[in-house]
């Protein structure tokens, strides 16, 4: 278990030739958990976050602002995000859960990014309460394969489009605002 409070990171992974791969800053696997507060993740090209295999992060009050990848944040086989009170913003790429991840979302200002704001493809699973996800390039949140969300009074603006449901997804939504 690690625990970041205060912390900026900047400037960290990116694209390896050697291997073909491009690394995020930071990267949970097995069981891995991280707690972290009031830090920020700028400017880092391979991405922020990425979780494997049953990890769990706990986000707090983040910056996440200005990183590259196709994704800003990923979950993958049965992984877990808890994100709250926290600014996702200006990243290439979106936050994306799929393979059994499940995410909860609440108080967040998911706003221009370069493309989708969140994205769930095959059992992936999300609950957003609270949040406000505009102007993001592409879709506000994008569900693909058997992908479910919850969403309980959040604010979609000026996305593509608020909420997009393909293949055999499912929403439940209450107390939106879609405009």
């Amino acid at each position: 278990t690690v625990t970041s409070k205060g912390n900026t990171f900047e400037n960290n992974g990116g694209y390896f030739e050697v291997n073909d791969l491009t690394y995020g800053t930071i990267l949970l696997e097995n069981d891995s958990q991280i707690t972290m507060e009031t830090d920020q993740l700028i400017s880092n090209p391979g991405g922020a976050l990425e979780l494997l295999d049953q990890s769990k992060a706990t986000l707090n009050n983040l910056e996440l602002k200005s990183n590259g990848s196709w994704s800003s944040m990923y979950a993958s086989g049965k992984s877990e995000i808890l994100l709250s009170n926290s600014l996702v913003t200006d990243n290439e790429g979106y936050i994306y859960l799929t393979n059994n991840s499940k995410g909860t979302f609440e108080n967040n200002q998911i706003v221009s990014n370069k493309d989708m704001g969140i994205y769930l493809e095959g059992t992936a699973e999300v609950t957003l309460q609270g949040n406000t996800i505009a102007n993001n390039l592409n879709h506000g949140v994008f569900l693909d394969g058997a992908a479910k969300a919850v969403l309980t009074g959040n604010t979609f603006n000026q996305n593509r489009s608020g909420l997009v449901l393909f293949g055999n997804s499912y929403a439940s939504f209450a107390e939106n605002t879609i405009t």
